[in-house]
């Protein structure tokens, strides 16, 4: 299921219906992309914020999630036609903490490539019993910032 941020997507009607998906799948925490907010585009602060509210009202918590390979590439690169950089990443973390409306913030940035197609990932092998859960941002291929209750 895919839902993309629109005005209509943040609606009542379909948050509620997202959320009650969740709870009847036994899902605890939703992740919902961010970057709306983190730009301060004109009402994204009150649609995420009454998101997150429906939410936590049937006991949900809810990650809002960024990730743009080019927020991992330092401004002064020299790419050619480089659209963005850690800068602007940056600026977008600190939008959407300050902003509080979120349980966790997660950065999915991956590494930008130099042109060349990106690795996939490997499967787990067969003879491993369970994926040992990340102890470290490092680890997880980003940071995952746990943010203090929104007041």
């Amino acid at each position: 299921m895919h839902w993309e941020f629109t005005t209509t997507s943040l609606s009542t009607g379909t948050s509620a219906a997202l959320i009650i998906f969740a709870k009847r799948r036994d899902i605890d925490v939703l992740a919902i992309e961010a970057s709306h907010l983190g730009y301060r585009l004109p009402g994204a602060h009150e649609r995420y914020e009454q998101f997150v509210e429906d939410a936590h009202e049937r006991g949900l918590g809810v990650a809002g999630v960024i990730g743009y390979s080019w927020f991992t590439v330092p401004p002064h690169a020299g790419v050619p036609g480089q659209p963005a950089s850690s800068l602007e990443g940056l600026d977008l973390v600190q939008n959407i903490s300050q902003a509080r409306v979120f349980d966790f913030l997660v950065d999915d940035s991956q590494k930008a490539s130099k042109g060349k197609k990106a690795k996939q990932s490997k499967k787990p092998s067969k003879k491993s019993k369970k994926a040992k859960k990340p102890t470290s941002a490092a680890q997880n291929g980003g940071y995952l910032n746990r943010l203090a209750p929104a007041e």
